[in-house]
């Protein structure tokens, strides 16, 4: 599927690839996710019929303050992932930043969200942590083509499990089939929160943050101008009191995906 990219995009469209299952910043208004849905032509001032979150919010408005119609790709990270890598789409959103991606994307100066990284383990557990060499033997799970940093990336004494949806990982490391599952606190938190498992496991001391972007592929030739479009339209929705509004209507929205961290933690 070619959304539109490079030089056979219009100069008013921009193609955008992002996930599903990311609350409170990017997710599906009550629906279920097949394999992926497209949705073109949102001009400035429109919005998806089923796509919500903080971070959808950002880039929409930013890319639309500068007057540009957006394509929409929503599917499993993977698959967007896969899509902006193939040359189809020309945005990835929200990417985090680490140095194999760098080798691949060039990446807004604004940030969309910020996440923090921690592991979960069982309430019964009685590992404490101490640094990454604590975690040697373990077998911990970590979803599929996540950032979690580079310091991360580097530990090798660790068996890290692929997985591909955060209630996967929760409900293997409730069996004990794993003995950890590193997330993005706030997503996982909300997550726990909707299935009523939150009591089930415990947080241990966060090893790292990332801040996420907007990531274009250094291939595209309009690389450039798409980033300095959305960096221009964030900064203007700063100065214009829209950034605000949004940051406090998530705040309130928090309140309905049933997580009291949430509001805290948002922006």
């Amino acid at each position: 599927m070619i959304l539109g990219s490079g030089s056979a995009a219009a100069s008013d469209s921009i193609s955008v690839a992002t996930l599903h299952d990311y609350a409170p910043y990017c997710f599906l208004d009550g629906e279920s996710l097949s394999e992926q849905e497209m949705h073109s032509g949102i001009k400035p001032g429109e919005d998806s019929t089923i796509l919500l979150g903080y971070s959808w919010d950002i880039l929409r408005e930013s890319f639309h303050q500068q007057n540009y119609t957006l394509d929409l790709l929503i599917a499993p990270w993977i698959r967007a992932k896969r899509e902006v890598d193939n040359g189809n789409v020309d945005v990835l959103f929200p990417a985090g930043k680490n140095e194999e991606r760098s080798k691949r994307y060039y990446y807004s100066k604004e940030s969309i969200n910020d996440v923090k990284f921690v592991l979960y383990v069982r309430q019964d557990s009685h590992f404490e942590w101490d640094g990454f060499d604590s975690l040697s033997g373990l077998v911990i799970g970590q979803i599929h083509g996540y950032n979690f940093g580079d310091q991360w990336e580097r530990v090798s004494d660790v068996r890290k499990i692929e997985l591909k949806t955060i209630e996967q990982g929760f409900k293997m490391l409730n069996s004990g089939r794993i003995d950890g599952f590193a997330g993005y606190e706030l997503n996982w938190d909300l997550t726990l929160a909707r299935l009523g498992w939150s009591e089930k496991f415990r947080k241990l001391p966060s090893f790292g943050a990332s801040s996420e972007h907007v990531a274009v592929l250094k291939t595209n030739p309009r690389a450039q101008e798409i980033l300095s479009a959305f960096d221009a339209g964030k900064r203007a929705l700063e100065k214009n009191g829209k950034l605000a509004e949004i940051q406090m209507a998530w705040k309130g929205k928090a309140q309905t995906l049933n997580e009291e961290k949430a509001e805290e933690m948002m922006p």
